[in-house]
């Protein structure tokens, strides 16, 4: 198991912890304690998960490429970090950590969560159409995977930008339930298990 899904796996039991916990202490607690909040948690959990995740497979997958354990594609060879990679080589140099670092920096203020960023940055490292085979390893239509990610990180930026609030007076929080965050973490547990697969 590679260390990026090692990571994932730990990072979305997490967010499925927290719907665990929403659900002991709601059953143990009146209506007056609001729960609802483990949820929202859960939800901005699973989608940081997914985010992580695309970050460490990229440095992993261009670490690979860059000592030679995995074959390079047309967009990595003619990168600054493929080129830089090839002079080192050359040159006895190792390479790895150069490669980590520099793809690190590169993607130090990047967001992979939107199906299309997530897209363009494996079509740096891999020339596998990503969503044609997770939608292959779900049985599912890959617009529908893309569209429901879209609908789950549409409802984390709600959270996380917007306090999950209803711009209109009373301004009160949109409603969540325990199924609207496991679907999330369902859907991005298999989402991520088909990627690991794929690539």
């Amino acid at each position: 198991m590679s260390n990026s899904l090692i990571l994932f796996k730990g990072n979305i039991s997490a967010a499925c912890d927290l719907i665990g916990l929403e659900h002991a202490l709601s059953a143990l607690a009146t209506s007056a304690l609001d729960t609802s909040d483990l949820l929202r948690a859960s939800m901005v959990f699973s989608v940081s998960a997914l985010d992580h995740y695309v970050h460490e497979k990229i440095v992993e997958m261009a670490v690979e490429i860059a000592i030679g354990a995995r074959g390079a594609n047309y967009r990595f060879s003619n990168s600054r970090i493929g080129k830089n990679a090839v002079m080192l080589t050359a040159s006895g140099s190792p390479v790895d950590a150069m490669v980590e670092s520099e793809v690190r920096g590169e993607n130090a203020f990047s967001s992979f969560q939107q199906p299309e960023k997530i897209t363009s940055a494996f079509k740096r490292v891999s020339n596998v159409n990503i969503w044609r085979q997770v939608g292959l390893h779900l049985a599912m239509n890959e617009a529908v995977v893309m569209r429901n990610l879209k609908l789950v990180v549409s409802r984390r930026n709600q959270i996380a930008h917007e306090a999950d609030r209803n711009p209109a007076f009373p301004y009160n929080r949109w409603p969540i339930n325990s199924s609207d965050a496991s679907f999330a973490s369902d859907l991005i547990d298999a989402i991520i298990t088909a990627f690991d697969a794929a690539l």
